[in-house]
């Protein structure tokens, strides 16, 4: 691809970025993720002078290529004009409609208006960390976190990466990198892999992409960077905070990147999270973002024109392969225990579903997730099915005309009961099933992973108190839906469960026969008990 007019930077150097795109992004980059834009190396750029600019690389999969955007950076009134210059300029080189993963709202609607499909593609959770403290039952986790901590004699520290020692922190990236689900290789792309530097250093002449020698450079940089450390003062995480910059001036900060030994886990990494969070709070910096959950909730309901084959693609993929390929739903969870404002992000399109699936699967070998690979070993080496019921699901979501069947969550620990009574329900239903010790319980489970469903279905097995904190979370949220119990539950527990969402919600049938199950869910889905 060639420049032309200066409207493309392809490959650009340094100094490049520096000039048109760092002064950009200081005026308009309040997008969660504008700073993945300019802060990872081999893409390219559309950029309209003193307007704002679009990053995107050339993805390619299945013999066709296409552009893949972050989404424009540039103010909310000037959307509709970057987005038709980058399709004007883009076609004419490659003659490809592009795809937009990431965007927000405010793109989202300027997409639409153009005539995109636009699918929900998961959540940002959001603090405002003016209110947000971490009081409450429901913040626990995170108060155990840093009090273990405390105990155990971690510190958490805010570092110039010229002042740590990079062998140490290269040890604790690589023991990460050894646990990773998505194989043990740096993300790019939806994704920035993590900088052993300094990132955006005010210099004498502006800001500087990283801190170098031979130029003048000051102050601290605006990429922030927390490392913890053991009792024995070894490097045990880093976590890195990318700045949301509104004319110029940093109003908060979104957590990018998190890395954290094997022995360690997600608890050190919150605990670097609040320590953060505290600073960020003194500076007045008062807008926190955690980041993606990537495919999360995904409950298109006609806010915008969207595309159901690309809806359920992305919701197969988070059911099925969330926790085995991607790290989505522990991610999720992660995220979750915050308490946040959860906000929606998109991916927008212009090509049929199939098509824009091209792009999605261009997107995941742009991203570094080596998806077939994955599939194909754990298909080889533990018997796992990559494609679970994917002929039922082609038919019972009607993908191409009618109106999908009903989705039903069944939640049960005992996975070969659990599987047997779901492939029941695939006669009829679309089915999620859940593991309760992937989810922390039946609690976890339907607080964040059973929207958009029919019905739930529960053992009796699960302790009473867990499914009625789930059951609470449920009409906390307004979502009051049938409760399907299946097995022996006791009298006082079930009393509990009635009282918190209504007795003509509750079924409960003693036995755990399939058949039964699925007569009774059948019972449950024609309408509340009178």
């Amino acid at each position: 691809m060639a420049k032309n007019d200066e409207a493309l930077l392809v490959n650009p150097s340094v100094e490049e970025l520096e000039d048109r795109i760092v002064p950009l992004f200081l005026q308009h980059g309040t997008h969660h993720f504008a700073s993945h834009t300019i802060l990872q190396d081999g893409l390219n750029y559309f950029v309209m002078d003193g307007v704002g600019y679009i990053a995107f690389l050339d993805g390619k999969f299945g013999g066709t290529q296409a552009p893949l955007t972050l989404g424009p950076v540039c103010s909310e009134e000037n959307l509709p004009d970057l987005i038709l210059g980058f399709e004007e300029q883009i076609r004419k080189p490659i003659r490809y409609d592009p795809s937009f993963f990431y965007v927000d709202e405010p793109t989202a609607r300027a997409l639409h208006d153009l005539g995109y499909k636009v699918n929900q593609c998961g959540k940002t959770t959001t603090l405002d960390l003016t209110e947000w403290n971490t009081e409450g039952p429901l913040k626990g986790q995170l108060r155990r976190s840093r009090n273990k901590a405390q105990k155990e004699g971690i510190t958490v520290e805010e570092v110039l990466m010229n002042d740590v020692n990079m062998g140490e922190l290269q040890r604790t990236v690589d023991k990460w990198m050894d646990q990773k689900i998505a194989g043990g290789e740096e993300f790019h792309f939806l994704a920035r892999p993590l900088v052993y530097g300094d990132e955006l250093v005010k210099g004498d002449e502006g800001i500087l992409m990283k801190r170098r020698d031979g130029l003048s450079s000051e102050g601290s940089p605006l990429v922030r960077k927390f490392i913890a450390r053991d009792n024995q003062g070894e490097i045990i995480g880093v976590s890195v905070y990318d700045p949301i910059i509104k004319d110029g001036e940093i109003i908060g900060y979104i957590e990018s990147i998190r890395r954290s030994s094997i022995q360690t886990a997600a608890g050190i990494q919150d605990v670097i999270t609040l320590h953060a969070i505290d600073q960020f709070r003194s500076e007045n910096r008062n807008f926190f973002s955690l980041g993606p959950s990537v495919l999360y909730k995904i409950d298109d309901k006609g806010e915008f024109d969207f595309d159901r084959f690309v809806q359920w693609n992305l919701e197969f993929s988070y059911r099925n392969w969330g926790q085995t390929v991607f790290n989505y739903a522990t991610l999720a969870y992660h995220k979750s225990i915050f308490r946040g404002k959860e906000e929606q992000i998109y991916f927008a399109s212009r090509k049929p579903g199939i098509l824009s699936t091209n792009d999605l699967l261009a997107a995941y070998y742009a991203t570094n997730i080596p998806l077939f690979g994955k599939l194909l070993k754990g298909w080889k080496e533990e018997g796992k099915n990559p494609y679970p019921h994917l002929g039922s699901e082609l038919v019972r979501n009607n993908l191409f005309l009618g109106k999908p069947s009903n989705k039903v969550a069944i939640i049960d620990g005992d996975s070969k009961r659990r599987n047997e009574i779901a492939n029941r329900l695939w006669k009829r239903y679309r089915v999620v099933e859940y593991n309760t010790s992937s989810y922390q319980g039946v609690g976890g489970a339907v607080r964040e992973l059973t929207h958009d469903t029919a019905a739930l279905v529960i053992s009796s097995d699960i302790s009473g108190e867990s499914t009625l904190k789930g059951v609470r979370s449920l009409v906390e949220r307004g979502e009051k839906k049938p409760i399907v119990l299946y097995g022996t539950v006791s009298k006082q527990p079930l009393d509990k469960i009635r009282e918190a969402i209504g007795r003509s919600h509750v079924y409960q049938i003693a036995s755990t026969d399939p058949k039964e199950v699925y007569f009774e869910v059948g019972i449950a889905l024609q309408g509340p008990k009178r």
